[in-house]
């Protein structure tokens, strides 16, 4: 990402002339460039612990790269099941979430023949592990078959039982979207690839050669196979030209990501604020250090960016000049770059103050929250427009910004943040998980992501919030705000959320049955919570070490009828 790039440049910049760096990497298509920038010596080498093959596959048809040619039914499902025959495994990769969805279940049909009755019971087990909502319901349908998909949608928890039980050998194919090929070592003895393109907003556009071969490098598992096969599926390209592009072609050039604008301006503040930048001059010189100066040679236009960043920072009070024109970081901009967000972002929050405190609410704070460069809203599809725009107009007085024009460029990315802001909206308001998937047609990933970034801009809100006289009443609704948005609770859960490992359905439970405090589940008897709903043994036990409780717990009784009850 253009973010985690950013800070490693400017990391290795730092150590330039000062440290040994080993870099490794197999995919760069501009290595020798990148080698003249570290000062370092190139070592290129061709050697793999387990050998590759890389081939075309169309209509039946596979074409190796040195030319030989093997036959096959012509549907590429034959290349997967053929996989699992030989007691292999396959990862298959596809441009998109639905496609990985759609393909293990019709994969699953045919692997499902193929597996052990041990294998089934262990896929069954498996599958009864996952939580219930519309996207594991699929996952499990595909998983009791033997396959799997794999897409950001996942909950990260769901991610890790499919990685391990495909490592173990349980799990025979994964479909997965190109996410998995980058981070996740997940190595499979064959590698299909169904795509070489994917839609880009503006129409369909081919997916990177460096990307198709970051794909292609998870084929062969060390220590389980000789060789690897990594199969491109030609589709509608004739197979010599994916072979030309993918198989025989170079990786494209990696480029500095300090030509990002948001990355460009939190990494000039953070080396004002942290790492002891003094003056222009002496900015100027360590940008010129950068790859990205060693990429362009252009310095005056290095020289221009990197001024236009200084003055809005000292025109917003991010940092000030002393009389000898040296930077002085001052408290906003040192908060700013400790909490790790864009400086536009916290320009946003303390501009928003004012009227935060006159009118302090839920779809407001959400909105102003969504409305920044460091939160990734859902995006408001067409048929859903007029609704968002309906919303916003109808709540016009809880927001902070003005509604922008139909003609105006930012009418879809305010509609955006409007539909985010609802979905955080309806998480506090303890809406069902599986009615925000279907009502938004997101997946669990999708939300828990969400609510991660929202936690942590929430935070940070908060902590420049206490940077400016704050109002005590409105620090205690911002951080009770903050306390339902990490939990998904209404107000009046928020004491019992407090306690460990109760959330909001172990809170709305407790709640419902009458205990509505800590306070009132400290004199309660034992007996009476462990018959609340998802409230064992060990909660309660933990409940009483928090609160410095002495009480035994014992479990709740077995029911009676039991085949054990029976036999006594």
């Amino acid at each position: 990402s253009y973010d985690r790039g950013a800070t490693l440049e400017m990391i290795l910049t730092h150590m330039l002339g000062r440290a040994q760096i080993l870099a490794l990497s197999a995919t760069v298509g501009n290595a020798e460039e990148l080698a003249e920038w570290l000062d370092a010596e190139l070592v290129v080498s061709d050697w793999r612990p387990v050998e590759l093959k890389r081939g075309v596959f169309h209509t039946g048809t596979l074409i190796w790269e040195d030319g030989k040619v093997e036959t096959y039914p012509e549907n590429w499902y034959s290349l997967v099941v053929d996989a699992v025959k030989r007691g292999k495994g396959a990862l298959v990769f596809v441009n998109t979430r639905r496609s990985a969805e759609k393909e293990a279940i019709a994969l699953s049909r045919l692997v499902s023949s193929h597996l052990t009755k041990s294998e089934r019971r262990a896929l069954e087990s498996l599958a009864s592990q996952l939580e219930d909502n519309p996207t594991s319901e699929k996952l499990r349908r595909a998983i009791k078959g033997g396959v799997a998909f794999h897409h950001a949608g996942l909950s990260r928890a769901e991610r890790t039982l499919i990685e391990d039980a495909f490592r173990e050998g349980l799990i025979k194919v994964i479909t997965a979207t190109p996410t998995l090929s980058a981070g996740v070592n997940l190595p499979s003895f064959r590698v299909i690839i169904r795509d070489t393109k994917r839609y880009a907003g503006f129409g369909w556009t081919d997916i990177p050669v460096l990307e198709i071969q970051q794909m292609m490098g998870r084929a062969g598992r060390p220590k389980y196979d000789r060789v690897g096969e990594a199969i491109i599926i030609a589709r509608t390209d004739e197979p010599g030209k994916l072979m030309e592009r993918y198989i025989r072609g170079k990786p494209e050039k990696l480029f500095s990501m300090l030509a990002n604008e948001q990355a460009f301006r939190s990494q000039i503040l953070a080396l004002i604020t942290n790492f002891g930048i003094g003056s222009f001059g002496e900015l100027v010189r360590f940008l010129e250090r950068t790859f990205y100066a060693h990429q362009r040679k252009d310095l005056s236009s290095l020289e221009y960016k990197a001024k236009n960043v200084v003055y809005f920072l000292i025109e917003n009070e991010f940092i000030d000049l002393d009389l000898e024109e040296k930077f002085m970081p001052l408290p906003f901009g040192k908060r700013t770059s400790q909490l790790y967000i864009d400086p536009l972002t916290a320009k946003k929050f303390r501009d928003a103050f004012p009227k935060l405190e006159k009118n302090p609410n839920p779809f407001g704070i959400f909105q102003l929250v969504a409305s920044t460069p460091d939160m990734a809203t859902l995006t408001a599809r067409r048929r859903e427009m007029e609704d968002y725009f309906d919303l916003a107009y109808e709540l016009e007085e809880e927001l902070y910004s003005s509604i922008p024009y139909y003609e105006d460029s930012r009418f879809q990315g305010f509609l955006s943040q409007i539909k985010t802001a609802k979905v955080l909206l309806d998480w506090i308001n303890e809406v069902p998980e599986a009615r925000i998937y279907e009502t938004y047609a997101i997946d669990p990933g999708d939300l828990y992501r969400l609510l991660e970034l929202a936690d942590w801009l929430m935070y940070s809100l908060i902590e420049l919030y206490k940077l400016f006289e704050p109002k005590e009443d409105v620090l205690q609704y911002l951080r009770d705000l903050h306390l339902r948005l990490r939990h998904g609770v209404r107000e009046e859960l928020l004491e019992l959320v407090k306690l460990p490992n109760i959330g909001r359905k172990r809170a709305r439970a407790l709640y419902n049955a009458g205990f509505r405090s800590v306070e009132e589940i400290a004199n309660a008897k034992p007996a009476e919570l462990l018959a609340v709903e998802g409230i064992g043994a060990k909660i309660l036990d933990g409940i009483y070490r928090y609160l410095g409780i002495e009480k035994r717990v014992r479990e709740k009784p077995k029911r009676k009828g039991t085949l054990e009850d029976f036999l006594r």
